[in-house]
């Protein structure tokens, strides 16, 4: 079992990039994590949790860096100070932008994917947003897991990973949830993890094993998930960096 679920306070950013398994809650949603780096210590998973000044809008976002080190340390920094500016503004668009402007300039060994995700009370929408990541999966009530993807929106490019290209366009899409809909957020070590052979899990395989887990808790929908993991990769997962978020709404 992981430690009391902490509650995150109104204005507050929590996160980082080390190794973690926790739960956390807000007046939206409650979150349970797992974040564990391959070589120990700190890794290129960044995971950050904001709350509005009016306890209505919680955010969430996960990020890979391409580097580890100095690299995700201050993108992780980055990130922080762009959740703080921003986290009574619904555009999550806009702090992928502002990211990306930052990340351009520390060159190619700073590439990043993210997926920043805000669930609103005051009109029960989630929004989300990607930077070049693997689509959040989305499990309404009765339903199956689905990838939430965004339409194609004006020419141009749009929606690359962080550092890419200074023009990149970020859009941001809605969809309607209800208590008890849940959401899974996670980095390309869980979807890379090996099954065997040249294959890897895929986005398809992770929604098939939390399809297994039915109607489980946020944490056993995680516990779920890590153990299979470790069953498939080995029980140090030296693989990559693996981080997955499970949030369900109030």
């Amino acid at each position: 079992m992981t430690a009391e679920m902490q509650r995150i306070r109104c204005a507050e950013v929590w996160g980082g990039n080390a190794r973690s398994d926790f739960d956390v809650c807000t007046r939206g949603v409650t979150a349970s994590l797992f974040s564990h780096t391959s070589e120990g210590g700190t890794g290129g998973d960044i995971y950050y949790f904001s709350l509005c000044s009016h306890d209505l809008l919680t955010r969430v976002l996960l990020a890979d860096v391409r580097g580890h080190g100095a690299e995700a340390a201050e993108i992780g920094q980055w990130i922080y100070q762009g959740l703080e500016k921003r986290m009574n503004s619904l555009d999550g668009a806009t702090v992928l932008a502002e990211l990306n402007t930052l990340v351009r300039e520390r060159g190619f060994e700073a590439l990043t994917s993210a997926v920043l995700v805000s669930h609103y009370a005051g009109d029960s929408h989630l929004y989300y947003s990607y930077a070049g990541h693997p689509p959040a999966l989305l499990r309404k009530r009765g339903e199956q897991w689905t990838p939430l993807t965004i339409a194609d929106g004006p020419a141009g490019p749009a929606n690359l990973p962080l550092g890419v290209l200074a023009t990149t366009r970020y859009d941001q899409a809605r969809v309607p949830v209800e208590s008890g809909d849940r959401i899974v957020l996670y980095s390309d070590g869980v979807t890379e993890c090996p099954s065997g052979g040249d294959e890897m899990l895929d986005t398809a395989g992770l929604a098939a094993w939390l399809a297994e887990a039915g109607e489980a808790s946020p944490e056993e929908l995680k516990r779920s998930v890590v153990k299979k993991l470790k069953e498939q990769a080995g029980e140090d997962l030296l693989h990559d960096d693996c981080t997955m978020i499970v949030l369900e709404m109030h």
